[in-house]
């Protein structure tokens, strides 16, 4: 608990909603860092981030925050995720241009597995579809006036449906807007609580690209408003802001369904870019294991974007960071399908969460790595059962495992020891989660071996060592408050703004002008809504911003990301070199054609200063041991293994292994064979 009777301090909070725990870290004004992990669901608080700031400044009612010690309150939320996920959006409807009512349930027609013989349709998010009669060409120009009674019945078939959100998506609105825009005002009086439209949402080229995103919004809107209205019963006039999916900062009036649907994860590429910067680390990969999945991105001196997104089976079109999910976790569900051992994908989450949790949970990665010892259960928080305040339950892990042999014995005559079971697994989910890392960099023409490994989330230093040996990566870093690292890069993030315009240029000196002109024109825009929403929390006084082009081979579909250049020359250069590497060959056309413009405006500095590298213990050469004990590295045999405490390690000793090294939050398992520093 921090000194709360101090009346000068005025906190800043990080806030990472996960699925199994609420990581929250508060910034005093003296420049203390204060760490709190909670779980994500509990009976005992209405919500986990406001129970870690209460716990950090001693507060024991649920009363209000108190405005004169919180400086600002920022979050990353699975909030719009899990809706997603469980399809528990708003009921929505759609308005589209009449003769294309089917065009977004067809789709791009793209098959997701082309070797499947039964193709199961992806489930729709909109509940009713309408018509509207009107038509805008391709130029802009208006061919068909607007059928107004066209909208007044589609609306009167929305309300007698109970469609509470409309997404309003016509041909051509990228280009004019107009009608978009009269329905929108006809949609609001009509009296239904939220309406999205696809030129304000995305205004991109390719109606289904747009449509899709335009539906999200709409989808998650309200959910989003919802849980915001909760938060701000809490935190009265406290400037609050959320992480979107682009790494961006948004106040809760700015936030949008389709931005909000990464928010958490993108923390955790921004404290990966910030461990990189600090140790000055030209290419490194960010692994992020949590509770009940894993996150992988790629940080090599700028953030890897990208615009096509598809979450939870829903594709759609927004700004992001590209990040890697796989549905592996220290919370996946461990299980027998009667032929094979099985990793996930559902995950035990907070409640009833792992079974060593005592609230008769599944086994789960958790499990397993408290089985062979990787976990001491005497150096983790007595935050577990349903008094939380018991400590890890081997036994009850044991039990599980105990089931899953049995069911195997039965099954195939193979009896399995209980740690053979949980070492397989653990290779199973290590196996797993080398995937994603491998398609952001082998597939895109990257080298693994020549980049760092950043490990951070609650199990990922339990994983490291291993991934790194089937990825032959030689360094891994594992920063302090690794386990809240996606918090700590939302601490550290820059206000920040993008927009993305269609524009279907061909590439010459003349066009580059023109661009040259509009990016200025978007980065006033941009930085006026900076000033706007910062104005309450936050004074901006200096920005920098990026220009992105996307370019493609004229009269091709796919387009790649450039820097701008004012050379169409250079321009071209970077274009042909990055294609090269992506598909292994030149582009085939002499003609390039711009197809969107991002602009991204940003603060230049954070003005926080934090000292997670900072050591209060002297140089030495050696390190404190404080016992041996009984870990399984491989299945038919324990090592008595050292155990160091973090918080007590001498800066630049060197620990070989195998070892563990534990910190309140998480254990860093290092495996025999391998040296930590």
């Amino acid at each position: 608990m921090a000194d709360f009777e101090n009346t000068d301090i005025k906190w800043r909070f990080a806030i990472d909603k996960g699925g199994t725990f609420t990581d929250v870290i508060g910034l005093s004004g003296g420049g203390e860092i204060v760490v709190e992990k909670v779980l994500s669901e509990s009976d005992d608080y209405e919500d986990s981030g406001i129970e870690g700031i209460r716990r950090i400044l001693g507060l024991n009612d649920d009363s209000v925050l108190p405005e004169d010690k919180i400086r600002w309150i920022r979050m990353g939320t699975t909030v719009a995720t899990n809706a997603l996920l469980e399809r528990k959006g708003a009921k929505t409807g759609l308005l589209i241009t009449k003769g294309f009512r089917d065009i977004l349930e067809i789709g791009t027609q793209d098959r997701p597995d082309i070797f499947a013989l039964a193709i199961k349709k992806p489930e729709l998010i909109y509940k009713k579809v309408e018509e509207v009669g009107e038509r805008i060409d391709a130029s802009g120009a208006v061919i068909e006036e607007m059928d107004l009674d066209s909208v007044s019945s589609a609306l009167d078939s929305f309300k007698k449906s109970g469609i509470d959100s409309v997404a309003i998506v016509f041909l051509f609105s990228w280009k004019n807007s107009e009608h978009e825009k009269i329905v929108r005002e006809m949609v609001l009086k009509a009296g239904f609580e939220n309406v999205s439209t696809s030129h304000a949402t995305m205004p991109l080229v390719k109606i289904v690209d747009r449509g899709r995103t335009t539906l999200v919004d709409a989808y998650l809107a309200p959910v989003i408003r919802d849980y915001t209205d909760k938060i701000l019963k809490w935190i009265g006039n406290i400037p609050l802001y959320f992480m979107s999916s682009s790494g961006s900062l948004l106040s809760q009036s700015g936030l949008t369904g389709k931005d909000a649907i990464l928010s958490g994860p993108a923390g955790g590429v921004l404290g990966t870019a910030a461990i990189a910067e600090m140790t000055g680390d030209n290419e490194v990969i960010g692994f992020d294991m949590g509770g009940t999945s894993t996150d992988v991105c790629r940080f090599a001196g700028d953030f890897e974007r990208i615009l096509d997104a598809e979450t939870a089976g829903v594709k759609f079109t927004s700004p992001m960071l590209e990040i890697q999910t796989v549905a592996s976790g220290g919370g996946s569900i461990l299980g027998f399908d009667g032929r094979k051992l099985v990793v996930g994908p559902e995950s035990a989450g907070a409640s009833p969460g792992p079974a060593c949790y005592s609230m008769g949970g599944p086994a789960t990665i958790t499990d397993a790595n408290l089985v062979l010892g990787r976990i001491q259960a005497k150096y983790f928080p007595s935050v577990f059962g349903t008094d939380l305040k018991s400590p890890l339950d081997i036994e009850a892990s044991k039990n599980r495992f105990l089931e899953i042999a049995k069911q195997i014995e039965n099954s195939q005559g193979i009896k399995m020891t209980v740690e053979e079971l949980a070492h397989g697994y653990v290779r199973i989910a290590n196996e797993t989660m080398c995937r994603p890392i491998k398609e952001l960099s082998v597939a895109r023409g990257h080298d693994p071996r020549t980049h760092f490994l950043v490990t951070f989330g609650g199990a990922g230093a339990q994983h490291a060592c291993g991934i790194a040996k089937s990825l032959r990566i030689k360094n891994i870093k594992v920063p302090p408050y690794a386990s809240l690292l996606s918090a700590y890069g939302i601490l550290l993030s820059k206000h920040r703004r993008t927009k993305v315009e269609t524009l279907l240029m061909e590439l010459t000196e003349d066009s580059l002008k023109e661009i040259s002109n509009r990016a200025a024109e978007i980065t006033i825009e941009l930085e006026k809504n900076l000033k706007e929403e910062t104005k309450s929390g936050e004074e901006i006084s200096q920005y920098s911003r990026l220009i992105n082009l996307d370019v493609r081979v004229k009269g091709s579909d796919t387009a790649l990301t450039v820097p701008f250049s004012e050379s169409s020359d250079n321009l071209a250069k970077q274009f042909n070199e990055k294609y090269l590497k992506e598909y292994g060959f030149h582009p085939q056309g002499d003609v390039l054609e711009i197809v969107n413009i991002m602009v991204d405006v940003s603060e230049k500095d954070s003005g926080i200063e934090t000292p997670i590298f900072s050591s209060s213990n002297p140089k030495g050469d050696t390190a404190k041991m404080l016992e041996y004990v009984s870990v399984w590295f491989r299945a038919n045999a324990s090592t008595e293994t050292p155990v160091y405490d973090r918080s007590e390690l001498i800066d630049g000793s060197v620990i070989n292994g195998p070892a563990l090294i534990v910190e309140p939050h998480s254990t860093i398992v290092v495996d025999p064979g391998s040296d930590a520093v």
